[in-house]
């Protein structure tokens, strides 16, 4: 896109900003756009670096800078980089070349602030390079170094090669923009949208030559790595010490997210004196005083985005219902079943076993269970995401949700010729009447399904399909792992996998085009044993456990919530 005014790019920066090139110049032939190299970054490397750059502590420059769409930017610090989000304007400076010239850019200019190992000015058509404004400096900024351009999930590794005006700031090369998918015509291409760039500050951030992008590339896989620690990509897990330490925690079991991501549970000492654990104000930690308090949600791991855990703590732990209602809010337990016994009896309680550790196990009884509908068809026993839950995890328009649970049928279990659902995704509000997404089992003997369906909605006439079905034979009676990864819109997305213990996998299904938003509050899980009345049913008494229950605003969840 243009600016209103040319843009004075070849203002070189404060000495300590300079480029020191000694080598003799050579001749050098622009190849042209042939050799461009692809974008490259793993989803992880892509999703720590969004996540380093959330938030911008502490700010660096001394003023703001301005988009063309007039938003105030700032230019933000890190350990080891600088970084700032704006838009992208297109930088055509360079050597000319059929893409760069004075007849495809009113403005372009035959040099830029660095040059390459010959001495030359970086073509903008080859080369991916980002533009920092002139009047900016910071301690270990070069010219040169090594950055990172963020665009819709795509990460281009680049060199700071230009400089800018000193009151304006979102600008990258032909190379850059195009690699990204962005328009790159300097007359009227880039982008409004929010673009990320991160310069790393470092000895070792300058490549030999700035247009060797293999370089380049290595530069930046590696200090990305540096900065997100992850030494040669592979993430390092802590100690149980150091586990213990960054939580805050001096006694007892302690579950939460290690720095890799993973949930872990690590015995984290134990109290001296007459201090005991949990007595210290918060769980887990020594003290005097009254009773614990629920345990709170560990931080994500850097590049992850936020995971809600619910677990299980076992028998002799927290009230069942209250440890539910603590992070899926209050009324989240829907058990009217409980006072149909004589006397009541509860309806999920809680268990322990070798496999998952502490779990939820409901229960559901054919001839006395209800939901209080008046035709006394169904019983329903389930938990789900209600009113005073955290926001994050009641899906909206446009965000993307990811579920991860696992679940276990008992080993003789039956299904109605009606519904079975094990798990639903349901409106809170508006066209709230049937569920959106079921997971389900049906049919008798051989015929037994596990099922993935798409219920639609009926208000706009939609027809719902059936996204997959399986034999149960073999999955009843074992833990089975659940990822269900929904993008929330009238048009949406939808992905499910189910598998083993052992990894096989029993469900990989997705689809598109499902209406998953039916104009409510918000779109929330539920799950337990919700079933149709029928004599196909068996008269004793079914179960289903529950474990890990993890709940991510976002599709690169910081846990799996296991807590072994």
């Amino acid at each position: 896109m243009l600016r209103p005014l040319p843009r004075s790019r070849t203002v070189l920066l404060a000495p300590m900003l300079s480029l020191c090139f000694s080598c003799q110049p050579r001749g050098i032939v622009d190849s042209g756009h042939d050799d461009i190299d692809e974008v490259v970054g793993s989803e992880a490397t892509l999703a720590e670096l969004i996540a380093f750059t959330k938030t911008c502590d502490p700010v660096l420059s001394k003023h703001t800078y301005r988009t063309d769409s007039g938003k105030q930017v700032s230019i933000c610090g890190l350990e080891g980089a600088i970084h700032f989000t704006a838009d992208m304007d297109i930088d055509c400076d360079g050597r000319p070349s059929a893409e760069c010239n004075e007849k495809t850019d009113c403005c372009f200019q035959p040099q830029t602030a660095f040059t390459n190992k010959q001495g030359q000015p970086l073509s903008a058509a080859r080369t991916p390079y980002l533009v920092i404004p002139n009047d900016f400096h910071v301690a270990g900024l070069q010219g040169g170094a090594v950055g990172a351009i963020i665009y819709k999930g795509k990460i281009q590794y680049a060199v700071f090669g230009d400089t800018g005006p000193s009151d304006i700031i979102g600008e990258a090369s032909y190379a850059a923009a195009r690699n990204l998918g962005i328009n790159p015509d300097a007359r009227n291409g880039g982008t409004q949208d929010p673009v990320t760039y991160v310069v790393f500050l470092s000895k070792d951030a300058v490549p030999d030559d700035l247009e060797d992008q293999d370089e380049v590339n290595e530069i930046g896989e590696r200090l990305t790595a540096r900065m997100t620690g992850r030494p040669g990509g592979k993430c390092q897990p802590e100690s149980d010490a150091t586990f213990c330490t960054r939580l805050v925690k001096d006694c007892g079991a302690v579950t939460g997210n290690d720095n890799c991501g993973k949930g872990r549970t690590v015995a984290c000492g134990e109290c001296a004196g007459a201090e005991r654990c949990g007595g210290g104000g918060a769980p887990n930690v020594c003290g005097t005083g009254g009773d614990p308090i629920p345990p709170p949600e560990p931080a994500p791991a850097p590049g992850k985005d936020r995971t809600i855990c619910l677990n299980a703590d076992g028998p002799g732990g927290q009230e069942t219902y209250a440890r539910i209602e603590s992070v899926f809010g209050r009324g989240a337990v829907e058990n009217r079943s409980d006072t149909a016994h004589s006397p009541p009896f509860r309806h999920v309680k809680e268990e322990t076993d070798d496999e998952v550790g502490p779990h939820f196990i409901v229960f559901s009884h054919r001839d006395l269970d209800n939901d209080g509908s008046p035709d006394d068809d169904r019983m329903r026993t389930e938990f789900k995401v209600n009113t005073g839950a955290d926001a994050a995890i009641k899906g909206t328009p446009g965000e993307t949700l990811t579920y991860t649970w696992r679940f276990k049928m008992n080993a003789q279990m039956g299904f109605s010729n009606r519904f079975t659902h094990m798990f639903q995704m349901k409106s809170f509000g508006g066209n709230a009447g049937a569920p959106i997404v079921t997971i389900t089992g049906s049919g008798q003997g051989s015929g037994e399904r596990l099922r993935v369906e798409y219920w639609g909605d009926s208000a706009d006439g939609v027809d719902g399909r059936r996204i997959a079905a399986v034999p149960m034979a073999g999955l009843k009676g074992i833990w089975l792992s659940v990822q269900v990864r929904a993008q929330i819109a009238q048009s949406g997305s939808l992905a499910v996998t189910i598998k083993k213990p052992d990894g096989s996998t029993v469900i990989n299904a997705s689809a598109s085009g499902l209406d998953l938003w039916r104009q409510g509050d918000y779109v929330r899980g539920k799950w337990g044993i919700y079933r149709g009345k029928s004599d196909q049913l068996r008269a004793q008494e079914e179960t289903v456990r529950f474990a890990n229950f993890g709940i991510t605003a976002g599709s690169n969840p910081s846990s799996d919530c296991h807590t072994r």
